[in-house]
């Protein structure tokens, strides 16, 4: 597995995270969970990328899935998709904890029945705290 830092604007991982996004398993559950279209995508990761953090996570040289990480006031809001077929192998937790060895503060906010984001959380040192509208809020300083 590796761990690649993407600091400006590539139309192939465009693609790769459009495509990702807009799988129902990864829609269902996000916080934003509306189908979206390429070009606003396109036009939102290239002003994301300006001031934020994408790490792609590879395997075998194959795109796997993404650890996004997302500067806000008091912290670094985390979020992370993974690829189906590559579930379950500990990506998403190794991620994690590679985009998060920084010393910062770093919060995810996770729908309630997503029990899969939640235990990655829990495992990469995020403490659950609040529950406000079917999100949980987890904490890692």
């Amino acid at each position: 597995m590796k761990i690649l830092k993407i600091n400006s604007y590539d139309e192939k991982i465009s693609k790769f995270l459009f495509n990702l996004k807009n799988k129902g398993y990864v829609r269902n559950n996000s916080i934003n969970n509306k189908i979206i279209n390429y070009q606003n995508h396109k036009n939102w990761l290239i002003k994301f990328l300006k001031k934020n953090i994408l790490h792609i996570i590879t395997l075998n040289k194959q795109m796997a899935g993404y650890i996004r990480l997302k500067n806000n006031k008091s912290y670094k809001d985390c979020s992370w998709a993974i690829l189906k077929k590559y579930q379950g192998k500990g990506l998403a937790l190794k991620g994690l904890n590679a985009s998060t060895k920084k010393k910062s503060k770093y919060r995810a906010l996770i729908k309630i029945n997503n029990i899969a984001s939640k235990k990655v959380a829990e495992k990469a040192n995020f403490e659950p705290k609040l529950i406000r509208n079917n999100i949980q809020y987890f904490y890692k300083n």
